[in-house]
């Protein structure tokens, strides 16, 4: 938002709520079902870059074999609480109204599923941002939900 910016041309505005308040790498667990043959490919080439990998492991269950990929949690100092959230809020919103933006459409992605929203501060960012672009623009709101 430090940029300038040209108003001159039709706008779509893209918000994501983790831009309010985020988990800089959220928990990403991931199995990937994989063949026998594949599965002692990897396990048995010291050199296979799969395997060098300190995130990738192999598993068998039974008769069926699986990557995995680990990612834990990192909550980063970048989850806000409620006041700073507030004030990066009214940052944007004085940086829209700066610099007379008047979009065609907006979207807002939660961001929840995704892990990058903290889910305990969702409704909350949602509810603040939605005031606050209701008092900037005429909004005709329409939900979508992904089914992923």
């Amino acid at each position: 938002m430090e940029h300038p910016f040209s108003s001159e041309s039709k706008q779509v505005l893209d918000i994501d709520l983790d831009y309010f308040s985020c988990i800089a790498q959220p928990s990403v667990d991931i199995n990937i079902e994989i063949t026998e043959e594949e599965y002692f490919r990897i396990k048995t080439d010291n050199y296979h870059p799969l395997r060098l990998s300190q995130k990738i492991s192999l598993a068998k269950e039974k008769t069926r074999f699986y990557m995995r990929q680990h990612s834990p949690i990192i909550i980063s100092g970048s989850k806000l609480k409620k006041g700073e959230i507030v004030k990066r809020m009214e940052n944007f919103k004085a940086f829209l109204v700066k610099n007379k933006i008047k979009p065609s459409f907006i979207n807002v992605c939660r961001s929840v599923k995704s892990g990058y929203t903290p889910k305990d501060q969702a409704v909350f960012i949602e509810e603040k941002l939605l005031e606050m672009l209701e008092q900037l623009y005429s909004l005709s709101i329409r939900f979508w939900q992904s089914s992923t």
